[in-house]
């Protein structure tokens, strides 16, 4: 998976919130972001700004938005929750 922080926050991000961008696993592909858990209410507790497929960026993507491959994901959310998500990914990833 590849994940980068993105380092050019702007000062108005508390330093408990953070954004990173992550290539779509496997396992995330044909489900929905509901489905995963993204969104205000789902089970990470972080939100999909931005969804880039091929050449087309989806600013604020629905969470009924189906995943395919080769999708990568700009989220957001407090840091604790993304270390969250990480760990989860790189647990999948080495199952």
């Amino acid at each position: 998976i590849f994940i980068r922080l993105l380092t050019n926050l702007t000062k108005s991000f508390t330093f408990s919130y953070g954004v990173a961008k992550l290539s779509v696993p496997a396992y995330f592909v044909d489900k929905s972001l509901a489905e995963i858990g993204f969104g205000r209410g789902g089970k990470w507790g972080v939100i999909v700004l931005l969804l880039q497929r091929k050449h087309e960026i989806m600013v604020s993507p629905s969470n009924a938005e189906t995943l395919k491959p080769d999708d990568v994901l700009v989220v957001s959310g407090s840091w604790d929750k993304l270390e969250e998500l990480f760990a989860q990914f790189q647990k999948n990833q080495n199952s």
